[in-house]
């Protein structure tokens, strides 16, 4: 299939104002259209799933979700590529730049927890060490960077909740963290979008979270 050529949002041509909002639609529904086939492709044989639901599920409700909160075309394929840069070992900026375009893949490098001069990706840290360090970068972030970070941690939530659910408090013993950590980083996250983003997704993040603790699912 030949690629279409995708818009360059660095450049200053092509505004929205210059181009009919239905001829942009289309325009952009076919870019997310190539986009999630690339995703697909990415995931090819290393299709696995994550507290429940399969890495390319979760990208594209990601995308999904910003797309339902009026968010731009950059934004939400910054959400669509968000896994592919922390869980595939060769995909790195340079690729994230090929696949989308050089904002989307600021905004990513902006919320990753691999994040490192360079586009470097580090694993080394653990991971209370990498969530504390995403975390005390959120205040600094972009508006854009804060809604995107936002959706991915309402996806992993909602995961979770929904595991424990199927599988009961045997899936600690299968994750990287406790229900301790986990209870301090979720509730950490709600304080710090009370005071840094305050937007109606962010009402729904708190209104996940009381649900979490309504069913016990950390220990505080």
């Amino acid at each position: 299939m030949e690629r279409k050529k995708k818009p360059d949002p660095d450049s200053d041509s092509d505004s929205p104002s210059d181009v009919d909002p239905t001829i942009k639609l289309f325009n952009d529904l076919a870019i997310v259209d190539q986009a999630v086939e690339r995703i697909i492709n990415l995931y090819k044989g290393r299709e696995t799933e994550s507290w429940g639901v399969s890495h390319i599920t979760r990208s594209v409700i990601i995308a999904l979700t910003l797309w339902r909160h009026f968010q731009p075309l950059e934004v939400c394929l910054a959400g669509l590529f968000y896994g592919a840069l922390n869980d595939l070992p060769r995909y790195g900026h340079k690729s994230l730049v090929r696949d989308t375009n050089r904002r989307t893949a600021r905004l990513v490098m902006e919320i990753t927890e691999l994040n490192a001069p360079g586009g470097v990706k580090d694993k080394k840290l653990n991971w209370r060490a990498r969530k504390e360090d995403v975390l005390a970068r959120f205040p600094g972030m972009s508006t854009e960077a804060k809604m995107i970070f936002t959706a991915v941690n309402i996806n992993y939530l909602s995961s979770l909740i929904n595991y424990r659910r199927d599988n009961g408090r045997a899936i600690w013993s299968k994750l990287n963290a406790s229900e301790q950590e986990m209870g301090w980083y979720y509730e950490s996250f709600s304080q710090l979008l009370a005071i840094h983003y305050r937007h109606p997704i962010s009402a729904y993040y708190h209104k996940l979270l009381s649900e979490a603790k309504a069913e016990r699912l950390f220990k505080w």
